[in-house]
């Protein structure tokens, strides 16, 4: 579970609720966990057992949906 604190980023111009994008920030714990948590699924999904094909392209590293063309 992700917990961040959200504030506002002001585009170029006025500084009103219409011309501003939210910024979250999250702890580097948060960062650092989703990262060995996310290492730990695609080794288990590709490497152990093998369930995802090499067409799948969207998600996976060095690839992308522009290589699948």
């Amino acid at each position: 579970m992700k917990i961040a604190l959200v504030g506002p980023s002001f585009k170029k111009g006025v500084e009103c609720p219409r011309n501003c994008r939210p910024i979250s920030r999250l702890s580097s714990f948060s960062k650092t966990s989703e990262k060995f948590m996310y290492d730990r699924l695609i080794s288990f999904v590709v490497n152990k057992y093998n369930i995802l094909s090499e067409a799948h392209n969207g998600f996976r590293k060095t690839k992308s949906a522009a290589t699948d063309f």
